[in-house]
């Protein structure tokens, strides 16, 4: 098991397909779950999926990225959060996150995947 104490990796899209696979396969790997999508009912049983196969604890953000303060919401959640290592997007909408990344001077950003 890879040792990532500490760290988060927010998912967007992660209530189903490719985003829901990012964040079963990055909480086997040892990250706390951010799961962002529209549909909070699924990313509550993900979260739960989550920490019953691998006793990761998930966060639930519930967001449309198409809107506007949904948006705005995540990347305040993205510059805010301190352990936070990964972001995949793997949801339909588009955002910036290197932007996020280069509002944060002196933070490393490990990783950033778009699907």
């Amino acid at each position: 098991m890879h040792n990532h104490h500490g760290q988060a990796a927010l998912i967007t899209g992660a209530s189903s397909g490719i985003g829901r696979a990012y964040a079963e396969h990055l909480a086997r790997r040892g990250y706390d779950p951010v799961l962002v999508a529209r549909r909070p009912d699924r990313l509550a049983r993900l979260a739960e999926t989550i920490h019953r196969d691998t006793g990761r604890r998930a966060t639930v953000l519930r967001a449309d990225l198409a809107d506007a303060s949904d948006l705005a919401r995540v990347e305040t959640a993205v510059l805010e959060h301190k352990g936070l290592a990964v972001v995949v997007n793997a949801a339909a909408a588009w955002a910036d996150w290197r932007r996020c990344a280069r509002r944060t001077p002196g933070r490393s950003t490990t990783s950033s995947l778009s699907t």
